[in-house]
């Protein structure tokens, strides 16, 4: 997204379905967001992403801080790549 801000975090979701086809499995959701963080080296960048610090305690490797309506939730992002 060229000069703007994320507005809402975009995902889909694989419902536990017998019988149906898999493409009718997916679940999509939309998240309304106003900044994601993940791991950050200080706390001057945290506070500079959140408005809070706390980013620069995460693990890595997908731990992020999710921030929506003044409330910061801590989540797991995933990986996701073509097969190789």
């Amino acid at each position: 997204m060229k000069g703007g801000t994320v507005r809402a975090l975009k995902a889909a979701v694989e419902a536990a379905v017998a019988g149906e086809p898999e493409e009718e499995r997916w679940e999509r959701i939309c998240v309304p967001v106003s900044r994601i963080a993940f791991k950050l080296p200080s706390t001057h960048d945290s506070q500079t992403v959140l408005d809070e610090v706390g980013a620069e305690n995460l693990l890595g490797r997908g731990d992020l801080l999710l921030k929506r309506d003044g409330e910061t939730t801590r989540a797991q992002a995933f990986l996701v790549s073509p097969r190789t």
